[in-house]
């Protein structure tokens, strides 16, 4: 009995991993998205660009919540890859492929970090 709900329990757990996970991902897109269209819009409507303004933060900025897109949205291909192989029970192959979608997840979880930084930094220079 004792291990009928061990499973059932790590079965729970393994759900709630996976929804956080997609998640995860689901916020990285809106947040990224929601930075260039939000930036974009607050420097046309706020912030008066002149030719002394300096817009190397706000770009830099901008290119990193681009590269938080498409890294994010190729974790998603490296994901189905992954689970491709697990399927046919290519476990090393699945493996590393888990592996890289792992560390896409964290490179676009860091350069939307760094362009929200940056364009706050670029705000608080130029108000």
């Amino acid at each position: 009995m004792a291990n009928k709900k061990r499973k059932e329990y790590i079965e729970t757990i393994k759900s709630i991993r996976e929804y956080s996970e997609r998640e995860f991902d689901r916020l990285i897109v809106y947040l990224a998205s929601g930075g260039l269209v939000f930036s974009s819009g607050f420097v046309t409507d706020i912030i008066k660009i002149e030719e002394s303004t300096n817009t190397l933060l706000l770009k830099l900025s901008w290119i990193l919540f681009t590269v938080s897109l498409i890294v994010i949205l190729t974790s998603h291909l490296t994901a189905k890859k992954a689970m491709s192989f697990e399927m046919v029970k290519k476990k090393k192959k699945s493996d590393k492929w888990d592996s890289v979608t792992k560390t896409l997840n964290s490179t676009s979880f860091i350069a939307l970090i760094a362009g929200l930084v940056l364009f706050v930094i670029f705000i608080i220079n130029n108000i």
